[in-house]
């Protein structure tokens, strides 16, 4: 791929917005003000920033470190008598060497954000020497094609080109020596302008990460540098730290190839879903309040005051949200359902296809496919507040397909605690003949599992909060686009079993 020079945002930026982590974040701030003064919170930024710390090496291949040995240095501290013989590819000197650098790199941006500061050339090559303090070589071809070692370069931008080849034989080309320097500064004059736009940092953050790979100004370090700075955004904005883990490598890649073709909106997408879970994680510390009687008498007085006041009553909001997007989702599975009759009519196929939703009777149907597909996306589903749920049936009339299938969309509250948050999943159910068929014959055993499988048609759940009352609009269209995508994957694969 040939190099270009870097390129402003699209001026159709706007059409990546997406209100779904401003929820969210409002949501978060009003669980913060009630844990500020605890350890919680202090020991949840802690773990984030250590798994900030050790993924962002990870994702470069600069060492290898087996997961239950992550997870063990995340909760307890970098620790080289954590890392057992095997579970990393270096010494464990050198990786705890190349940890710390850049942790020190993280916390050094908290503090350029705390002060306020302007960033700069200076401080991106001050990054850079700090993140490769302890990495004293790197790998390079020579002219011959072969790899070896070489000595790295630190906090000065490249002196020779290092563009490198794909597996399919292609050379992808980064900005040549000779223009690092004036795309660097053209790259800091647009991401100033953008400060003074109102540009959404997740858009802001995937904007600067991708141009500066664009450029590649240093011998090595790159990606960890580009990591540094979209995270820089997203602290200034109030964010979390931007974690690319090992298992967003591919998605992550893929993006930043689309990227470079002129597509942002993957990337856009990717950072959005990195700071969702991160929401999702700081909202579920507040469930720990009871197991901690010392948080308990630290908060009581505060959460009982909020609690009587206004809390609950601006949380049940949500509940509202969430029965617009019921009768919104029925709406949508109608379309689909008088879509799928027609051409069936039309080639004479016994195949119905009904859309209902749930009554008193039947609000408490698909539990065990809730809590499934709840465990699959990493989240606790309370069903013991209400719920809702609309759903596609889709029936052979005459018994001769061996499956029927139906399409669900539920509404349920996240979390264990009525934080004013709801999400929205879907999934397929695949209903053999021997299953029920009849509402009658369903309503008896609504947990029968003998004859149905159950497939999620999401990667990511829904968010619905009690501050989306203020944008149903929007809400409403951004819902669309999410589900009519999930019933499309479960009709491709109802299809698919057939």
């Amino acid at each position: 791929m040939q190099w270009q020079p870097i390129t402003d945002l699209p001026v159709t930026w706007q059409d990546l917005v997406s209100t779904e982590l401003s929820s969210l974040a409002e949501a978060w701030n009003e669980t913060y003000r009630t844990l500020k003064d605890t350890s919680l919170v202090e020991v949840f930024n802690e773990r984030l920033r250590r798994e900030w710390a050790i993924e962002t090496g990870i994702i470069e291949r600069v060492y290898t470190i087996d997961r239950g040995t992550t997870q063990l240095l995340i909760e307890q501290g970098i620790d080289s008598s954590l890392i057992t013989h095997g579970a990393t590819n270096r010494p464990v000197s050198e990786v705890i060497q190349i940890i710390n650098d850049q942790r020190d790199a993280l916390d050094g941006l908290f503090a350029f954000v705390s002060r306020n500061e302007t960033l700069s050339l200076h401080y991106i090559r001050t990054l850079h020497q700090i993140l490769l303090r302890h990495q004293e070589y790197t790998e390079a071809m020579d002219i011959q094609g072969r790899m070896g070692l070489v000595p790295l370069i630190k906090g000065e931008w490249k002196r020779l080109p290092n563009n490198p080849r794909r597996p399919d034989g292609i050379t992808h080309e980064y900005c040549p020596p000779e223009h690092v320097q004036s795309e660097m500064e053209q790259l800091l004059t647009w991401h100033h302008i953008h400060l003074n736009q109102e540009i959404t940092p997740e858009i802001e953050a995937a904007w600067l990460h991708h141009r500066f790979t664009q450029i590649h100004p240093f011998q090595d370090g790159n990606g960890r540098v580009a990591r540094c700075l979209a995270t820089l955004v997203l602290l200034r904005a109030g964010r979390f730290p931007l974690v690319v883990n090992r298992d967003q490598w591919v998605e992550y890649i893929n993006a930043l190839e689309e990227a470079d073709g002129g597509d942002l909106s993957r990337l856009v997408r990717l950072f959005d879903q990195i700071q969702k879970r991160a929401y999702l994680n700081a909202l579920a510390i507040s469930e720990d309040i009871s197991l901690t009687s010392k948080v308990v008498v630290d908060v009581i007085d505060g959460i009982a005051e909020r609690y009587r006041q206004r809390q609950q009553a601006q949380f049940d909001r949500v509940l509202q949200v969430a029965n617009q997007l019921q009768a919104f989702a029925r709406q949508l599975l109608d379309t689909f359902a008088s879509s799928i009759e027609e051409r069936t009519t039309s080639l004479a196929l016994p195949i119905t296809a009904r859309v209902s939703i749930n009554n008193e009777s039947s609000i408490f149907w698909y539990q065990g496919d809730i809590v499934a597909v709840a465990k699959k996306l990493n989240y606790y589903a309370n069903l013991t507040r209400p719920r809702l749920w609309a759903r596609l049936r889709i029936e052979d009339t005459s018994n001769i397909i061996a499956t029927n299938a139906e399409i669900v969309v539920s509404f349920h509250y996240l979390g264990r605690e009525n934080r004013g948050v709801m999400i929205a999943t879907v999934f397929l159910n695949l209903l053999h003949k021997s299953y029920p068929n009849s509402e009658e014959e369903m309503s008896i055993t609504p947990e029968s599992r003998s004859f149905r499988e159950t497939h999620p048609l999401i990667d990511e759940g829904f968010i619905i909060t009690h501050a989306d009352m203020n944008r149903l609009e929007v809400k409403k269209r951004e819902f669309k686009q999410w589900f009519e995508q999930a019933v499309t994957v479960g009709l491709a694969e109802w299809e698919r079993q057939l």
